[in-house]
């Protein structure tokens, strides 16, 4: 499959509102919380909900990974079908793997030598309690090996060593499931039905952006229909969608006074955080429809102008919170003594991306790319 620029783009646009999402978590938890009473209290009211809450929203910013997961896997395997093998699910695994197990090695490494200062900056933060759970471990090797390339993605376990991969399990079952349902039915007529019914099956999970995705992937590449219906909906399909992506995208993730109205929006038959999940899927559904419909679009061109970012993506998603953790906490601590809590925070935001840019590159071109090329050689041997 022909790689598409401005979804490139979308991801790395998505991994910046992760490591934003962090950031915030870590220095300024109440506007995650929606603790009005903080000392930094405009910016919980700006940006716990609306009208910015979008773009701090870490999990609105995961279901953005999930909804384009789905569409690429189905998507590449309608306009170029390959076999599915029992090695393909090997590949699979590895592509996912070999990076974050390289990134946890890391972690494991800095905690060896002392240089994650992200435990020392909790008392002056007012981080919450499970933020402070992280990094807040003897690290061991074995243990570390064994979260890295076995518990995140089989058992669906956390790992203290970052906070990111409790979405590898969910990255890994999501791809053996879709990989499945290629398999047995991406020559049968009635697909799109399945496909519908599955949607609504998890609809109330992690899994529901999965199959929204390989939804839409399948009418996308279904090229004539798809080209005839996208070029009557692209002159007034901008503002709409854009209104429900900053409503639904900015859905809080913690239940708080500040935001009545979606509490008042959980659906029956739905909890709060299930709720959070469902509209976050929505949304970022809804943006990814846009984006592809938008094929000739300046939003399309400026995606596509950001597409190295979404290059080093992954390595942003799984590097971001050990650097705001290490850097972020060392310069924070460096300065809070003497300047105020805004001019510490800035500076420690500003060497973070000055450290994590660079360092997600290198962190491609060594071990994400090489993973990549063995996905492909792994191929070709089967």
């Amino acid at each position: 499959m022909e790689r598409l620029l401005r979804l490139e783009g979308l991801r790395g646009v998505a991994a910046l509102i992760v490591v934003l999402h962090h950031f915030v978590v870590v220095f300024y938890a109440a506007v995650y919380w929606g603790i009005p009473q903080a000392a930094y209290a405009p910016l919980v009211a700006w940006f716990y909900a609306l009208p910015f809450g979008f773009l701090v929203n870490g999990n609105f910013a995961v279901q953005i990974f999930f909804v384009l997961s789905g569409f690429v896997l189905c998507a590449s395997q309608y306009l170029t079908p390959r076999p599915i093998t029992l090695g393909t699910y090997v590949q699979r695994y590895l592509r996912l793997m070999l990076p974050v197990l390289a990134s946890v090695f890391l972690a494991w490494g800095l905690l060896k030598l002392g240089l994650v200062y992200f435990y020392q900056t909790l008392p002056l933060t007012g981080g919450s309690p499970w933020v402070g759970q992280y990094w807040n471990l003897v690290p061991r090797f074995s243990e570390a090996l064994s979260q890295g390339a076995v518990s995140v993605f089989f058992l669906r376990q956390q790992s203290w060593y970052s906070p990111v991969l409790w979405t590898m399990g969910y990255f890994w079952l999501g791809s053996v499931m879709l990989l499945s349902f290629l398999r047995l039915f991406r020559s049968y007529r009635w697909r799109r039905l399945l496909a519908c019914a599955l949607v609504i099956l998890f609809v109330r999970s992690n899994f529901f952006g999965f199959w929204v995705g390989a939804l839409l992937a399948d009418l996308y590449c279904q090229r004539a229909l798809w080209q005839g219906w996208a070029r009557r909906a692209s002159p007034w399909i901008f503002f709409p969608a854009l209104l429900v992506v900053v409503l639904l995208g900015s859905y809080p993730s913690t239940a708080s006074p500040l935001a009545p109205l979606y509490l008042a929006l959980v659906p029956p038959g739905f909890t709060f955080f299930t709720a959070v999940t469902f509209y976050h899927t929505i949304a970022a559904s809804v943006l990814l429809l846009v984006v592809l419909i938008g094929e000739r679009s300046w939003y399309a061109r400026w995606l596509a102008g950001v597409a190295p970012l979404g290059s080093i993506s992954y390595a942003l998603y799984l590097l971001h919170a050990l650097v705001i953790a290490s850097v972020g906490g060392w310069v924070f601590l460096a300065l809070a003594p003497t300047y105020s809590y805004y001019v510490a925070t800035f500076a420690a935001l500003i060497a973070t991306m000055v450290v994590l840019i660079p360092v997600s590159y290198v962190y491609y071109r060594f071990i994400d790319q090489p993973a990549g090329r063995l996905d492909e050689l792994l191929h070709q041997g089967t």
